[in-house]
């Protein structure tokens, strides 16, 4: 699943570099289960959280400038569509999704790098929805790029997970 990330990353810097955006430090992807992601999560980032972060529920996430971790948790897929979900990650739409969530965590990196660059603070300086509704919407389009498929058709794919 790792090389999924990777087949994105292209993606995410094409957005990257539309926007204007530079990153101040390299990126640390993880992707894996929860047992191998938590020792590798950076400490005192809410990615240890035993609730929100790696070891909770959460599917995803960037775990700020500071540190430049991005992690995706397919335990949270797994389990999102009950005991009797089977997904195949080498298969559309399930590879879409860990894509899909590797370019939404890399546009929330460039929502950090634009707030300290644009208004001269740490954190996102947008409400919440602002910030998530990008995310995902950057997101959508760079699955439409990498996969070829129209946006009407990655959008309904994306639709099927719950957390989206």
């Amino acid at each position: 699943m790792g090389e999924i990330a990777r087949e994105s990353l292209d993606s995410a810097l094409l957005v990257a570099g539309i926007l204007g955006i530079e990153f101040s430090k390299p990126i640390k992807a993880y992707v894996g289960t929860r047992d191998w992601l938590t020792p590798k999560m950076p400490a005192g980032t809410w990615c240890t959280d035993p609730v929100m972060g790696v070891p909770g529920y959460g599917s995803g996430g960037f775990c700020g400038l500071e540190s430049g971790v991005i992690f995706i948790s397919i335990d949270g897929y797994l389990e999102e569509g009950g005991s009797n979900s089977k997904r195949d990650f080498s298969k559309n739409p399930d590879k879409i999704l860990v894509s899909f969530t590797f370019v939404h965590e890399m546009v929330h990196w460039m929502q950090g790098e634009a707030t300290v660059k644009f208004a001269n603070m740490k954190g996102l300086y947008n409400s919440y929805w602002l910030n998530e509704g990008g995310a995902n919407f950057a997101a959508m389009m760079g699955q439409a790029y990498i996969y070829k498929l129209p946006f009407s058709k990655i959008r309904t794919y994306i639709a099927t997970y719950g957390a989206c």
